[in-house]
């Protein structure tokens, strides 16, 4: 739940000269104005001249005091190398998953699937490389791209272990914590890092009573011409006893993306000594070509063009119900379901080139050379086309559910059990 804190301090400092610029006096006018606002605001209203301001030198400071407090309190208290980013920083940006919330912190980007945050890489390691723990518990995680518009998902060759940030919503996280060092209190199994999703909690959140928050978003998609605007909605709802002894914390995001994808590719590459690709004949004009006959060429085997049509259908719901009978004894009990539909039309077109070619251009400034311009043998009078319709489909269902006891026995000495 996000607690959002803003200070703005906006002080008018009148111009010096008449070109505008600012010297050590008019720095010394500007801490006086914020002094006397700040000591004596109805003796400054009565002893100021009348007549306009000046609004042209106007110096505005925001500052988000609280949010870098919390990040800075928790890598001061960790054992380790750790980077924060709470629900305050998230809410900040639009960020459609928590892939995009995470690529805000140092050491982390992340890859993309129709233009939008998929899979994380943190100290370049891949994702296969990293572990994701939800309220630092460890998930079974799948990822299979089957649904992307280009050519790396046809077969389903991109599948893995890895987890799909694409998921999960951003609003209904309380914390992202990465763990870029290994520590006993945390599931091992990250070589690049361990990823820590915090859900909200209702005892963790100042204050008691019944809160929430609604939100919504909308996308406007160019790539899409029939339906441009994808909309989003979210809400959270929390409550506690007056005691702050038991709490109870709801969540649900529901988004609806209709998007486009026009794209061209190649099937494969030949990559062979330039002394034996097939591509040259007798008549064939070479321009760029290497001067050693033993050097390495690529040249495509065939040009392809996609033309797809998606639609994606994301549900997420949490639930947390906390009871702390003693302040220094809590138990935690969680919940996550995660839907994620994804469907794709697609509409393949591939011309396969016909060999030896009449004249071919490389670029010789390539470790390999690679072809950049190719013009198709004229001796044939057959051309080899293919012409594909395809519909994919894949449906992510992840279900979480656990338990948790935590009892600090002593200072710095505290048993958690979790299943």
């Amino acid at each position: 739940m996000r607690n959002s804190r803003t200070r703005v301090l906006r002080s008018r400092v009148p111009s010096i000269g008449s070109s505008g610029r600012f010297g050590r006096a008019a720095l010394s006018a500007g801490c006086s104005v914020v002094a006397l606002g700040a000591f004596a605001p109805v003796a400054w209203a009565q002893d100021s001249a009348p007549g306009t301001v000046d609004t042209e030198n106007v110096i505005v400071v925001t500052g988000v005091r609280a949010s870098l407090e919390r990040a800075m309190d928790i890598k001061r208290e960790a054992y380790g190398v750790v980077d924060a980013i709470s629900a305050e920083d998230i809410g900040k940006f639009p960020d459609t998953n928590l892939a995009e919330s995470l690529q805000r912190i140092p050491g982390v980007s992340i890859s993309r699937v129709n233009g939008e945050g998929s899979q994380v890489t943190v100290r370049g390691f891949g994702p296969q490389f990293n572990l994701v723990t939800v309220n630092g518990r460890q998930i079974a995680t799948t990822f299979v791209n089957a649904v992307g518009g280009d050519q790396d998902v046809d077969f389903s060759r991109a599948t893995g272990r890895s987890f799909d940030f694409n998921n999960l919503a951003s609003e209904g996280v309380q914390r992202l914590e990465v763990y870029k060092t290994g520590r006993a209190a945390i599931p091992s199994g990250g070589i690049g890092a361990a990823i820590n999703i915090v859900t909200a909690q209702p005892l963790s959140i100042a204050g008691s009573g019944l809160r929430g928050s609604v939100g919504a978003k909308a996308l406007y998609d160019l790539s899409n011409e029939d339906f441009r605007v994808d909309p989003e909605v979210s809400g959270v709802l929390t409550w506690s006893d007056p005691e702050e002894t038991f709490g109870v914390s709801l969540f649900g995001a529901y988004q609806k993306r209709e998007s486009e994808a026009v794209s061209a590719t190649s099937n494969a590459w030949n990559v062979q000594p330039f002394s034996s690709f097939p591509g040259r004949g007798p008549s064939t004009v070479v321009t760029g070509a290497p001067a050693d006959p033993a050097t390495l060429v690529a040249v495509p085997n065939d040009s392809r063009y996609h033309y797809s049509e998606f639609e994606r259908e994301r549900i997420n719901v949490a639930g947390t119900v906390q009871f702390r009978p003693v302040e220094t004894l809590t138990f935690t009990a969680d919940a996550m379901f995660v839907r994620n539909s994804q469907s794709e039309e697609r509409t393949d077109q591939t011309n396969w080139f016909n060999r030896p070619f009449d004249s071919i251009t490389f670029d010789p400034s390539d470790a390999v050379p690679t072809a950049v311009f190719i013009e198709e043998g004229s001796g044939f009078g057959t051309k080899d086309l293919g012409l594909e319709q395809q519909f994919r489909a894949v449906e992510t269902e992840l279900q979480s559910f656990g338990l948790n006891a935590e009892w600090e026995i002593a200072s710095g000495f505290t048993l958690r059990l979790d299943g």
